[in-house]
């Protein structure tokens, strides 16, 4: 399988996205052939063509070129994957609705984000891989959720914690249970943290408005994603039943308030005068600093791209009609901006939007008015003054564990384990939460490398208050940004689709081992 003489036959996903298109940049190569799946598209049909299919159609199933293969379809129809999969040797998979596309449908991504790993790993039990095929998948930083200072520094083996209303955040947790527990001999996670894009105003969106200014953030360039993601066809085997985090390191560290300088800046816009304060939210998005972004980029080499080098990217790609943005009077600036401020509606019509409120914005803040102004500082810190979440164990990727790490493991979240000896991580192991109590199976690898616990914990109504009461892991994370006799809803799935403006949809059922 890992001779460099053997043709590896690449099946991706996700190919027409930044990092896909990227990642087959970097996969131009002799002993590679890349068997795509793409949706029949019309852009697609232009990325087929100059991917060396001279007259593509998607009326054809399959388009076959020298040195690619194109199958026309989606990662959401399982015959469609099927027929992917069994031409494959490794599959790589970056098909993903991300926000704010997932603004226009929360039925989509569900079927993308989670149907599609299910199809997969279905896929590959089906076709006779489930020892041979190589399964990598990107995730997200979305999984770690609310991690604003002193818990800025994330690293793998973090309890998985999705911010409340984030939808997408859940269907990426999901989707590592399934592949996590999926019994694969190769799977590969790969916890994709923000692809910056050098044509970053286009995407514009009320999402810029969803993040508090002192959040910290760790990025990466797209052509970096598409590198490592192209240098993990060759990883060895060591590499795989594993999760990553996968970020910049040092070099591409930045706090929400300097990106949006910087940003508008290039333009000739101050921020402090073109926006107000208050349309930006105070807690519960996601993005942070790995303490662990060395492990992967130690084999991919992907972290060459600084946030200053980002920024002369951006420049270059800069748009001269953005460039008379200096031109306009603030008000003016304002007035456009505004359009965009969604947290300000949430806010002010907080009847209308009570989960949006209880969410983004502590409960001592009654109005919007109430909210800081540009008069008061934005406090940022830097990566050492942050703390590392306590999880009852220290996390080894050698996977050298005991069995005592394994009790103080589930003592932390709440529970305890049954089993009375140390199987390996990827033995399924009998354990009893705390919260449901409940007795459940779960690998070692997902409970201390996954951060996950009992299926009832796994979010769908966010009832974190009243996990933080006997989970020490999650308690560090939610008292950060909450108050002890704060009031905080458990987040009903119906009515937190009914705030969004989304339709009730049914969810992807993920088979769960509760008992």
């Amino acid at each position: 399988m890992n001779e460099t003489n053997h043709l590896k036959r690449v099946v991706i996903f996700g190919a027409s996205g930044s990092m896909g298109q990227a990642c087959l940049h970097h996969l131009n190569r002799k002993d590679i052939f890349p068997i795509l799946l793409l949706r029949p598209s019309s852009k697609n049909l232009k990325l087929a063509k100059q991917l060396g299919i001279s007259r593509p159609s998607v009326k054809q199933q399959i388009n076959t070129g020298e040195n690619i293969e194109i199958h026309w379809g989606s990662v959401t129809d399982y015959e469609c994957v099927r027929r992917c999969v069994e031409k494959g040797d490794i599959i790589l998979n970056m098909a993903a609705i991300i926000p704010p596309r997932i603004f226009k449908s929360f039925r989509k991504m569900d079927e993308t984000n989670l149907g599609g790993v299910l199809n997969i790993i279905r896929a590959i039990k089906e076709t006779g891989g489930n020892d041979t095929k190589r399964f990598i998948n990107t995730s997200s930083v979305a999984v770690y959720g609310d991690r604003l200072p002193p818990y800025h520094i994330i690293k793998v083996g973090d309890p998985v914690y999705p911010s409340p209303l984030d939808f997408y955040g859940l269907t990426k947790v999901k989707a590592e249970r399934a592949l996590i527990e999926s019994g694969l001999k190769y799977w590969m996670i790969i916890r994709q943290t923000f692809i910056a894009l050098p044509d970053v105003f286009s995407l514009l969106a009320p999402l810029m408005f969803h993040q508090p200014l002192n959040q910290l953030i760790e990025g990466t360039y797209k052509e970096d994603a598409g590198i490592g993601a192209a240098a993990l066809i060759d990883a060895p085997d060591s590499l795989y039943r594993q999760i990553y985090n996968f970020g910049n390191g040092p070099k591409f560290r930045v706090s929400y308030i300097e990106f949006l300088q910087r940003m508008f800046g290039l333009i000739g816009v101050d921020p402090t005068k073109a926006m107000n304060r208050r349309w930006f939210t105070v807690r519960n998005f996601h993005c942070g600093y790995f303490a662990d972004w060395e492990i992967l980029n130690n084999h991919t080499g992907h972290a060459q791209t600084s946030f200053d080098d980002y920024i002369r990217k951006v420049n270059r790609a800069l748009p001269s009609v953005y460039r008379l943005a200096k031109y306009v009077p603030p008000v003016f600036m304002k007035i456009f901006l505004r359009f965009y401020a969604e947290p300000v509606k949430w806010m002010r019509k907080k009847e209308k939007f009570p989960y949006h409120c209880a969410a983004y914005f502590p409960a001592r803040y009654k109005r919007w008015k109430d909210l800081p102004d540009w008069s008061q500082p934005i406090e940022t810190v830097r990566y050492e003054e942050g703390k590392e979440i306590e999880t009852g164990f220290r996390i080894r990727f050698d996977k050298n564990y005991s069995i005592k790490d394994l009790q103080k493991a589930a003592e932390y979240r709440g529970g305890r384990l049954i089993s009375e000896s140390f199987e390996g991580m990827h033995e399924p192991h009998l354990w009893k939460c705390g919260h449901c109590g409940k007795t459940f199976t779960a690998t070692p690898m997902l409970i201390l490398h996954g951060g996950q616990w009992c299926p009832c914990t796994i979010p769908g109504n966010w009832n974190y208050k009243e996990q933080a009461q006997r989970d020490k892991t999650i308690a560090q994370l939610y008292y950060a940004q909450h108050d002890r006799d704060e009031y905080q809803p458990v987040y009903e799935r119906e009515k937190s689709l009914a705030e969004w403006g989304f339709p009730v949809h049914k969810e992807i059922s993920v088979t769960t081992d509760a008992e």
